[in-house]
């Protein structure tokens, strides 16, 4: 499958952070307004239009006391799909 010139994308399955939200915060809308951001923008952010920083990450761990590093990765980096990610042909591999 050739990539050369499409976007390299994968789409992360936020099934599990939208039920700790839920359980947490009791709704995306109080979850925004806790992580100090619009409930638009983590709309965006939930629905992959818009990325998670480290520091998003951590944040919003907090806010929904996630402490187990195990659950923070299966929360923030379960993935849904791998679109055109043929990431580094053997060109392209420094190591």
């Amino acid at each position: 499958m050739e990539t050369k010139g499409k976007k390299k994308t994968i789409i992360f399955d936020n099934r599990r952070l939208r039920g700790h939200v839920v359980e947490a915060c009791g709704s995306i809308k109080k979850f925004a307004e806790l992580f100090g951001i619009s409930e638009q923008a983590m709309q965006l952010k939930i629905a992959n239009k818009s990325g998670w920083s480290r520091e998003d990450i951590v944040k919003a761990s907090s806010i929904l006391g996630l402490h187990d590093a195990y659950e923070i990765w299966r929360t923030f980096f379960s993935v849904e799909s791998w679109e055109n990610t043929k990431w580094m042909s053997k060109e392209e591999k420094n190591c």
